[in-house]
């Protein structure tokens, strides 16, 4: 890089002394006049490459017969550095632009790795001396042991954190950029955030807020839901702050929102290029730093012609199911209980029955608001009396040129004894954001039948019982194959040995009439009684020569033969065992 740089100045360095050398050509009355040309541009161009043409010499020998020389010399100069600033403007630009990538590639990095920090806290708030939990929410293929399945291998989508049936066709309906409209009671944009600078000395450190994170890049482009690119997104919110700020400034109809009871609202009305058979889609949101609130998918309803609109499920208009990306923390008797709302990964997937469709309309709630620093922008008119005298009011933005609204912060003078001031102000306030990565819309079509089958997991302690929790989602068109089928659409089993497969079933399940289902414990080389395993409900019992230190587990996901575009998903599992 600073080679290439090198070469830039020198070949500018060069245009520069060929153009001079132009000129003094064309003033040449004589051949040796060009000659003398030729060999004082060439002489002064070495000694003064990647330097400056003005010297010293140039100073200490001024007088008016050198002054044109010395006059295009300093054009000469600042020319180069009016080609060198653009040069740094434009390294600068690719440094920041290079820095932002990797700043969202460490973050995204990050994401990951505070995924793994929750399973981890879980199986750590979930072990003790006598039990420990072996948790997986479905994020990446980590436990996943790709080599050992037999049959289809099932697809995880780590985006969303799920698995399901294997993908045999897959068309992204919103590839072709879609066109958009949106709708609330908020405003795109990160408008009104400050932006915090942090500055280190060698005895303090100390943070300053010197613009809008809006500087940067606003976000209040709706069309990054559908531009597949991770690092952008939008952004719609509404800001509050302190009554006590607004009677003491202008212009700040802007905050609005209420601290205690108020509520976003978003409506995206995606509008396909044709009309499209669909049945996934798939929200990815994005959570602001300071946030922790879930965002809450209202409603989805599609339409052919965009005015008569049907819900993607037919007996549930309201969906009112929860996305975020944001770990949270679990209560034992909560972790697996099918509470869609516990968990790390965004839950953002719908799987529906297929339907035509062009318009596709999505509305998006936020009820909770978080802590946000919010700057203000004012301007003060200053006007100056004498030497030691000014006075100084707030006025409005509507009294200042569209120079100074549009211009830096900082101080404008505008008549010989009136100065407009640019200021921001940092204020505690509030903001209620719905922030969107991603809207894939998808025309999906599933494997029959798709398994995952577990790494081992090991203990440092003989396993004397085993216990699966599970989260699932079961579409609700399977449910008229019967209830007592209602259990075989997702199937676990374990292993002790990597050779015999026993069924077990998650402790949600339960028995559907007289149909029994396998066990929800498994006791291993149980001292129980013959009778006492006759009688036991739920429980199943597996014997070993040896204690067993490891669990594989596999999971088999079915679908009815006549809804190849459904597919029944697993949110997570985690593998409880009791030593």
């Amino acid at each position: 890089m600073i080679i290439l740089n090198l070469i830039n100045l020198l070949r500018r360095q060069a245009e520069l002394y060929i153009n001079k050398l132009e000129r003094k050509i064309s003033q040449a009355k004589t051949r040796a006049d060009i000659y003398e040309a030729h060999s004082s541009i060439l002489r002064e161009f070495y000694e003064h490459a990647f330097r400056p043409t003005v010297t010293e010499e140039h100073i200490r020998q001024f007088d008016m017969e050198t002054m044109n020389d010395v006059m295009e010399s300093i054009k000469t100069d600042i020319d180069m550095l009016y080609g060198e600033l653009d040069d740094i403007s434009i390294r600068i630009q690719e440094a920041y632009n290079t820095n932002q990538d990797y700043k969202t590639s460490v973050k995204n990095r990050i994401q990951y790795l505070a995924s793994v920090v929750s399973d981890l806290n879980i199986m750590s708030d979930q072990s003790n001396e006598n039990f420990i939990m072996f948790k997986d929410s479905l994020t990446n293929y980590d436990f996943i042991d790709k080599d050992f399945s037999v049959g289809t291998s099932a697809d995880i989508s780590t985006s969303e954190g799920i698995a399901h049936l294997h993908i045999s066709s897959d068309k992204l309906v919103t590839e072709d950029t879609p066109e958009i409209k949106i709708s609330g009671d908020g405003t795109p944009g990160n408008y009104h955030v400050a932006k915090k600078v942090n500055i280190q000395t060698i005895n303090e450190q100390y943070d300053i807020y010197i613009k809008n994170q809006s500087d940067d890049d606003p976000h209040d482009n709706v069309l990054s839901i559908v531009d597949n690119q991770p690092h952008t997104w939008f952004e719609y919110a509404k800001v509050g702050i302190p009554d006590e700020y607004k009677v003491r400034r202008y212009d700040i109809d802007w905050a609005v929102a209420d601290k205690m009871h108020d509520e976003l609202t978003l409506k995206i009305n995606i509008k396909l290029k044709n009309i499209e058979e669909i049945n996934w889609i798939s929200i990815t949101p994005y959570v602001p730093e300071k946030a922790r609130s879930a965002v809450k998918v209202y409603s989805i309803r599609v339409s052919e012609d965009g005015s008569e609109f049907v819900p993607i499920y037919k007996d549930r208009e309201i969906i009112n199911s929860e996305i975020h990306l944001v770990p949270q923390r679990y209560l034992d008797d909560t972790l697996f209980n099918n509470d869609t709302i516990a968990k790390f990964a965004s839950q953002g997937v719908f799987n529906f029955p297929k339907v035509r469709a062009q318009y596709i309309e999505i509305v998006l709630k936020q009820d909770k608001p978080y802590d946000e620093l919010i700057a203000n922008t004012y301007y003060k008119e200053i006007n100056v009396l004498n030497a030691k005298e000014t006075v100084e009011r707030i006025i409005t933005k509507q009294d200042v040129s569209n120079v100074v609204v549009n211009g830096p912060v900082g101080r404008y003078q505008i008549e010989p004894n009136k100065i407009i001031s640019k200021n921001i102000e940092v204020i505690n306030g509030w903001r209620y954001c719905i922030g969107i990565r991603g809207i894939d819309i998808y025309n999906r079509k599933f494997a029959k039948q798709s398994e995952l089958v577990t790494k081992k997991f090991t203990t440092n302690k003989p396993i004397r019982s085993i216990v699966l929790y599970t989260n699932e989602i079961i579409p609700d068109e399977y449910m008229t194959y019967g209830l007592e089928k209602r259990n075989d659409w997702i199937k676990y089993y374990i292993s002790i040995n990597d050779i015999d497969w026993y069924p077990i079933s998650p402790m949600h399940h339960n028995q559907v009439g007289s149909l029994k289902i396998p066990p929800k414990i498994y006791e291993i080389n149980s001292t129980a009684s013959a009778d006492e395993k006759i009688s036991s409900i739920n429980k199943g019992y597996l014997t070993s020569n040896a204690d067993i230190y490891s669990v594989r587990l596999k999971i088999v996901f079915t679908r009815p033969d006549d809804l190849p575009e459904s597919t029944p998903i697993l949110e997570e599992y985690g593998l409880k065992c009791i030593f």
